[in-house]
């Protein structure tokens, strides 16, 4: 098999090698899906997986798989989480893979992600909530949720879980993460979004009001 003129001898390719070529890809395949998502986008901290930033970037088929459960943790309700199967490869979802000097930043390709759902009967928690919605409309509040806190992956998902997980919330999309600081559109029913300061306040973190929405610190 040859691939721009170099001869493939084995199928397996190393991490670091798989990393060089996805750097050299990475516009090619950015202008092809358009703006990131990013619900697809996870920033791995070697920190959070006790590994050195090294052995992500050596190691990037097990950097994928651990991005790829956040992704559908962040895409899909917990009971569906469970029903993905365990042989699935997340090299196959693939568009881009960053090191940092902290870690990696995984980018998933859209439109493999949700052409797997699709294939899989696994409906995202935007479309479960509008199966299970009953017929009566409900007035919907859009606004800007701002949180301002160091916060590793499975806190960041753990927050967008009970945010969804209240019945006053229509849907919350990561809009620009980061390990200091997270935007969401957070999607409400109702025009009221004053719960929220009880609700943050329950977790240790104070509101602000903002032109566009909230902002949540610590």
């Amino acid at each position: 098999m040859r691939i721009a003129g170099l001869k493939m001898t084995q199928w397996t390719i190393s991490g670091r090698c798989l990393v060089l070529l996805l750097l050299l890809m990475a516009p090619h395949l950015a202008m092809a899906d358009g703006v990131v998502d990013q619900r697809l986008q996870v920033e791995l901290q070697a920190a959070d997986y006790d590994v050195a930033p090294e052995w992500l970037h050596q190691h990037i088929q097990q950097a994928a798989a651990m991005a790829l459960t956040v992704v559908w943790q962040r895409l899909l309700p917990a009971d569906a989480v469970e029903n993905i199967p365990p042989e699935t490869d997340a090299i196959q979802f693939l568009q881009t893979a960053k090191p940092t000097d902290s870690g990696m930043i995984i980018t998933f390709q859209k439109q493999r992600i949700f052409d797997y759902l699709a294939a899989n009967h696994l409906q995202t928690i935007d479309e479960a909530a509008a199966s299970s919605t009953p017929l009566v409309v409900q007035d919907e509040t859009t606004l800007l949720l701002t949180v301002h806190r160091h916060a590793s992956l499975a806190e960041q998902v753990l927050l967008e879980h009970d945010l969804t997980a209240d019945a006053r919330v229509a849907a919350v999309i990561p809009y620009l993460l980061s390990r200091d600081q997270q935007q969401y559109r957070l999607h409400l029913y109702g025009e009221d979004s004053t719960w929220l300061v009880a609700w943050f306040g329950s977790r240790g973190m104070t509101l602000e009001a903002t032109p566009d929405g909230w902002d949540a610190h610590e």
